[in-house]
């Protein structure tokens, strides 16, 4: 779970000094000695109360002295600092924001994005809510929680619309015809991007993903060798 290096030392030296400080709670962040995901509990001993900098720097030094799946849950938790909520409202440097996305980016790139399961383990009924539904009371927390979300943060396009140009580009887009060939030699000409997707009994939607380079590891999930695509 720890790496004994100097960044351990560093960061249990930081919890230490904190234990006698006053606990002024407009100016101290509380923070799990051992994360929680580590195991770590809430009672007192494994809390340390810490300045806003501080712990800062102790969640990134917990991408130092970590390895393996530990490091990867402490670079998503360092990736927290970078949102505000009601809670606590944090004001990033622009060189601390650098630091977090090239560390997050640095290690949760690939084959260690949690997220990557999604595209691979989670599709249909190997996703545990598949078939589930969200109780009313759970669907007016999520509303009540998205209302909030979307007050505190306007959508960058509201009250803009696309240009005839961009219009076209994007309808150009859906519409190009491509060849698909599959790894069993199959070859599918459809007319459409979009038609791809409900061909392998998804959505238009997923047409368009699976022609994204970024969305490239998706083919072999779908049994697809190559795309070619035809000049309009």
């Amino acid at each position: 779970m720890f790496v004994e290096n100097k960044y351990k030392r560093i960061y249990f030296s930081i919890i230490e000094n904190s234990k006698n400080r006053d606990k002024n709670p407009e100016t101290i962040e509380k923070h799990h000695v051992i994360p929680k995901c580590f195991g770590g509990s809430d009672d007192i001993d494994n809390i340390a109360v810490l300045t806003p900098r501080e712990h800062y720097i102790c969640h990134l030094l917990l991408t130092k002295f970590t390895e393996g799946e530990y490091k990867r849950k402490m670079c998503y938790a360092l990736s927290s600092f970078n949102r505000n909520n009601q809670h606590q409202k944090r004001n990033l440097t622009s060189r601390q924001y650098e630091t977090i996305r090239r560390i997050v980016s640095d290690e949760m790139k690939g084959d260690n994005n949690p997220m990557r399961i999604h595209n691979i383990d989670m599709s249909g009924d190997k996703n545990p809510f598949y078939g589930k539904t969200h109780s009313d009371e759970t669907r007016k927390i999520i509303s009540e929680k998205n209302k909030e979300w979307w007050k505190q943060n306007e959508n960058p396009f509201k009250g803009k619309r696309h240009s005839d140009k961009t219009k076209k580009i994007l309808s150009d887009a859906k519409s190009k015809k491509i060849k698909v060939l599959f790894l069993n030699d199959t070859e599918i000409v459809f007319d459409k991007i979009i038609d791809l997707g409900p061909y392998l009994g998804k959505s238009k939607q997923l047409g368009l993903k699976l022609n994204m380079k970024k969305h490239k590891n998706l083919w072999k999930k779908y049994n697809i060798k190559e795309i070619v695509y035809y000049e309009n």
